[in-house]
């Protein structure tokens, strides 16, 4: 007789499979998705294990971060906004979209901010450092700072910068993110990154004070 001991699924709470090939695990994520998101537009408490919330919470709120990310990239790329008789411009998408960013990426390494390295996934981890590297860049770049010289021109340089620099974090984002690329090609994704935002950073120093 085999003393070989049966897994036991941590979602579903059945044998014979573990929470990695856990057939109920897109259905739970969804949930936490769900349940995440509807925390976060009443203004509710996300709950949590002592200082942290349970990994679960933590995919569902990226699995949300990144789609509100994207939906406000479409934005700026199709904005077509009519308030009370007034049309807004593209460029006014804009400024907005990136106040937009900013916070959503405020809030989630807020969110973020009691894990340390060992309490997240490699992925989530790796999440969590571009979120700050972009965010810093943000800081630096301030489009909104900048509002009075970059006037009307939807073509500027800083505009253009933002929006490259930004297009290329999305995606950075989705490598990352990906449950199906390596740890190892991950890890180098990641130092990639940073590597590019220092050079990205020192780019924008360099425009501001040509333009100074």
């Amino acid at each position: 007789m085999s003393n070989k001991r049966k897994v036991t699924c941590s979602i579903c709470k059945e044998q014979g499979h573990n929470k990695r090939t856990c057939p109920q695990k897109k259905i739970v994520i969804e949930a936490m998705e769900t349940a995440y998101a509807k925390r976060k537009t009443n203004n509710m408490p996300i709950p949590k294990v002592g200082n942290i919330a349970p990994k679960e919470i933590v995919e569902g709120m990226l699995c949300t971060n990144i789609t509100q990310l994207k939906n406000t990239l479409d934005a700026i790329y199709h904005w077509n906004v009519e308030i009370e008789g007034k049309r807004f411009t593209q460029l006014e998408g804009m400024f907005a979209g990136f106040y937009q960013i900013y916070h959503e990426l405020e809030d989630t390494l807020f969110f973020l901010k009691d894990y340390h390295d060992k309490a997240l996934s490699p992925r989530h981890r790796g999440v969590r450092t571009i979120c700050l590297l972009f965010k810093e860049y943000m800081t630096e770049i301030d489009l909104l700072k900048h509002k009075d010289e970059i006037g009307t021109d939807i073509n500027h340089p800083l505009v253009i910068m933002f929006l490259k620099s930004y297009i290329n974090f999305i995606s950075t984002y989705h490598h990352i993110f990906d449950d199906k690329t390596p740890t190892k090609d991950r890890n180098a994704i990641v130092t990639d990154y940073t590597l590019l935002m220092q050079q990205d950073v020192e780019g924008i120093k360099g425009l501001t004070v040509g333009e100074a």
